[in-house]
């Protein structure tokens, strides 16, 4: 802050030889708003008085040296920038200031005017810092609270909803497989599979949301184990396995496709392979084959799925294309909850989903780091 400023630096100059703060009222005067004390008592009664930015002390005083002033002040106010000034060297006593009163930096007397402005100068900038980066880290940590309860908020959300879904799902479920048993009608019979394949959706979307809900758990640590690759295809496959027939689509493997392992979650990867499956088994042709594969590279391994006749929009092609971005949403995004969960539990396994579009045939990737 210089003479030109709307709000001039308070510096407070203390000292008990009155000629002493004479002059340094008419050198600094100008520049800074300069308050005057002649002992370390008054300079305290009036740092409770009033804001001060820079202390600037005599170390011989009576009473209280510039020491013990200090001391007390970097204590009580420690925002405020301290300097020392002396008539002479003393190591002692510049041992004693740095241990007890952190001093910015000292001054000899007789001192040069330019070199003293300059350091109180560099101060107040030093000061100014300090303080924006003390608020910025109360703002940083501030957000960091409203992020973990709006994270723990979508949690319980989450939580919830998955409860009411599975207690109807499972009663509905119980009923139809009861009226099955009972029934011979073939009309009938066409119905309650229609509504048992609804209800096996409604399921599928339970159980996505209750690992979703596992995702957006802020203290989330997942239990990794070695798994095969193959029996998580395998057992994908079984579960879509009324949805393959009921769409007369084969699955088949890529020659050379081989069985490799990956560190990783079981629950989660099975459920994002599964639910991720059944998404791109419905919107394959009806008596066409879908191709899986697994390969090994030096720094992933790769499992792919891909359709040749799938009926994708060119909407939705596009957006799949983004699944990989670290910041993809499922509120921007047109995803399906499937497609949403096996992005998120690839990128918390440190991996990726990744989509790619060569016309008729349409592939998905789960890449696992080695």
């Amino acid at each position: 802050m210089d003479s030109n400023s709307n709000h001039k630096a308070i510096v407070l100059y203390v000292d008990d030889v009155q000629a002493n703060l004479m002059l340094f009222q008419a050198s600094f005067g100008s520049f800074y708003e300069v308050l005057l004390a002649d002992s370390g008592k008054s300079a305290l009664a009036m740092l409770k008085e009033k804001e001060v930015h820079v202390l600037v002390s005599d170390q011989n005083m009576p009473g209280m040296t510039g020491n013990e002033l200090l001391s007390i002040v970097a204590n009580e106010y420690p925002d405020i920038m301290r300097f020392m000034i002396t008539a002479y060297t003393d190591y002692d006593v510049v041992v004693d200031a740095i241990n007890k009163g952190d001093p910015y930096g000292f001054f000899n007397k007789p001192y040069n005017r330019d070199d003293v402005r300059n350091a109180i100068n560099r101060s107040l900038e030093v000061r100014g810092l300090r303080i924006k980066n003390r608020e910025m880290i109360k703002k940083l940590e501030k957000a960091n609270e409203i992020m973990v309860g709006a994270d723990r908020s979508k949690t319980n959300f989450l939580a919830s909803v998955t409860d009411e879904i599975r207690t109807p799902i499972n009663k509905i479920m119980t009923v139809v497989h009861m009226i099955k048993d009972k029934t011979n009608s073939g009309e009938l019979a066409e119905l309650l599979n229609l509504l048992d394949g609804s209800v096996r959706k409604l399921e599928k979307f339970s159980e996505s949301t209750k690992h979703l809900e596992r995702l957006y758990d802020p203290e989330l640590r997942l239990d990794k184990k070695p798994i095969s690759l193959n029996e998580i295809v395998e057992v994908g496959i079984i579960e879509n396995g009324n949805l393959l027939s009921s769409e007369n689509i084969e699955v088949k493997f890529e020659e050379g496709a081989e069985n490799a392992e990956i560190e990783g979650e079981y629950d989660l990867i099975q459920s994002a392979f599964y639910t991720l499956l059944g998404f791109i088994i419905e919107y394959t042709d009806s008596g066409t084959e879908i191709i899986l594969g697994i390969q090994k590279g030096a720094d992933n391994v790769s499992l792919s799925i891909r359709s040749d006749s799938s009926r994708y929009s060119e909407q939705q092609k596009k957006e799949f294309s983004s699944l990989s971005d670290d910041n993809v949403s499922l509120t921007e995004k047109d995803f399906s909850l499937e497609l949403f969960l096996a992005s998120e539990v690839m990128k918390v396994h440190e991996g990726r989903l990744t989509f790619n579009d060569q016309g008729a045939t349409s592939q998905f990737i789960f890449e696992f780091p080695v």
